[in-house]
């Protein structure tokens, strides 16, 4: 509480003077990006003693774009599109692990997303977008060469989760599986493809100049569900799946493992969380400027 009230003093009671003197960040309003990185997966497979049971062989690649609007000298806008992928799997545990937790699973998970998101962004650092070229002496004017900010926001994650069916090579699609009983009596429901997540997180950006930019960013991006590795609750009874589902849902839900019981535990509690981290180029948009003449 007292770092936030301190927050706000700091926002509210910026130097006038300093904000008339970089004053033309209200004409690189609009600004576009793609970016490049990488995605960490944090969920019931593949676990870790570590922090937060962060396993960094949970692992996948994202690309993707956004477009910002810059409202303030401190404050933007961004709606953003990625796509993305992870992989999960019982084996990437130690040995340790999986006999210290009990795990005598064989699961893996490999999942494919596009996730939409809103999110604020506040500029710690600020950008001074000043004039084309850097004139020594004369203060107030110039590039800021560097920018660090924070942010926070909301948005939809669409997945689709598919297991290796070690037997035929291939890789299956596992919700239509209901590999935990989802539908049938005394079982869960059966889960969205779709998830509500709040990304949030921090990045520092570098500018060549007025327009282009590069800039490096990191966050994590909380879920609503546990289904993003299709694991979540207790194993359902084997032959029940059968007979509703078919053998590949049998087998896809046990992988072969001879003590996974009726009403077992599968997965943990925990909602489904994952990391990014992408580099993104960065291009700003002049404004036209206003006219001075008012009839």
């Amino acid at each position: 509480p007292l770092f936030t009230v301190f927050l706000l003093i700091f926002v509210f009671t910026i130097d006038t003077v300093d904000a008339q003197k970089y004053r033309r960040w209200n004409r690189y309003k609009k600004e576009f990006g793609v970016s490049l990185g990488g995605t960490l997966f944090i969920g019931d497979i593949g676990g870790t003693d570590g922090f937060r049971g962060i396993n960094l062989k949970n692992s996948g690649m994202t690309y993707g774009g956004f477009f910002k609007y810059r409202f303030h000298d401190r404050f933007a806008a961004k709606g953003s599109v990625m796509f993305g992928n992870f992989y999960s799997s019982d084996w990437s545990s130690t040995p340790e692990y999986r006999e210290a937790h009990g795990i005598k699973r064989r699961v893996d998970a490999k999942t494919r997303f596009t996730e939409v998101a809103g999110q604020v962004e506040f500029y710690i650092l600020e950008e001074k977008i000043g004039s084309r070229y850097k004139v020594r002496g004369v203060k107030g004017y110039g590039q800021s060469a560097f920018a660090l900010y924070v942010f926070a926001g909301i948005g939809a994650n669409i997945f689709n989760t598919q297991g290796h069916n070690y037997k035929t090579g291939e890789w299956v699609d596992l919700r239509p599986l209901h590999t935990e009983g989802q539908g049938l009596p005394n079982g869960p429901k059966q889960y969205s493809n779709v998830t509500v997540i709040f990304p949030m997180g921090a990045g520092i950006k570098y500018n060549f100049n007025r327009e282009w930019g590069v800039q490096a960013e990191a966050s994590y991006r909380w879920t609503t569900t546990d289904y993003m590795d299709d694991v979540s609750g207790k194993y359902y009874d084997s032959d029940a799946l059968e007979a509703a589902y078919g053998a590949e849902s049998r087998f896809m839900a046990t992988k072969g493992h001879k003590d996974a019981r009726a009403g077992g535990i599968r997965g943990g509690k925990a909602n489904d969380l994952y990391m990014t981290g992408t580099l993104t180029v960065t291009y700003r948009l002049k404004s036209k400027a206003r006219s001075r003449v008012r009839l």
